[in-house]
């Protein structure tokens, strides 16, 4: 769905008339916008693998099988339907999307517990 939506927006400056050069931007910066979507989702294009820990820290689990620590920034959101990761992973900032439907029901649940713990009690 996001990739319909994304290649969509590359379409729209065509379809609104705006000037070649300027449609043409327009249309790179939606391309742009779709790679880094994709990147944010688990999957196989996604850097990680898996996010791990809690109470004593966060390990992020790297496509290469390298264990790092992992910071949780400020940003994270945790939504009923979605959790929205913001990580330091090995140097560099990373978003990670995490759907309720992609993991069981119960792993959602105690994600969405950790996270909140690990933010002091704070909303996130």
């Amino acid at each position: 769905m996001a990739c319909t939506a994304f290649a969509g927006a590359t379409l729209v400056p065509w379809l609104a008339g705006v000037e070649p050069p300027a449609a043409a931007v327009l249309a790179t910066c939606a391309l742009t916008g779709l790679r880094a979507a994709i990147l944010t989702v688990p999957g196989p294009r996604a850097p990680l693998c898996r996010l791990e820990g809690g109470g004593r820290g966060w390990v992020a689990v790297l496509k290469d099988g390298r264990s790092v620590p992992a910071a949780i920034l400020p940003g994270t959101r945790v939504l009923p339907w979605i959790v929205l990761c913001r990580l330091a992973v090995d140097g560099r900032r990373v978003g990670w999307s995490v759907p309720r439907s992609a993991v069981s029901a119960s792993d959602f649940r105690r994600l969405k517990g950790a996270l909140r713990a690990s933010a002091g009690g704070a909303a996130c």
